[in-house]
């Protein structure tokens, strides 16, 4: 579905079916120079997020649309709002 509301607004998209490992699939589209990777798994359809992967790593999560809508207005991805994601939290140190 996320795939098929991407071309409809004209974005291009690529979905991984591949039977590798989640970890494997992202070092892969980070090897091959993949600008903007999104994860999309049971969490991200049951949320309606996204969680989003760029050439600095991890942005975070965020709506679907709102994405979209985004990427319509940049022309390169260090023009994105970073400040849109939604970052998951710093885990708290162990004490030992």
């Amino acid at each position: 579905d996320v795939a098929a509301k991407a071309k409809r607004r004209g974005l291009r998209c690529e979905v991984d079916p591949g039977k590798d490992r989640l970890n494997k699939q992202i070092r892969n589209a980070e090897q091959q120079r993949v600008p903007l990777m999104c994860v999309v798994g049971e969490k991200e359809t049951s949320t309606g997020r996204l969680s989003v992967r760029g050439g600095r790593g991890d942005l975070g999560t965020i709506d679907v649309d709102a994405l979209f809508a985004m990427l319509q207005d940049v022309d390169e991805m260090d023009q994105l709002d970073e400040g849109a994601f939604e970052k998951a939290p710093e885990p708290e140190p162990q004490e030992a």
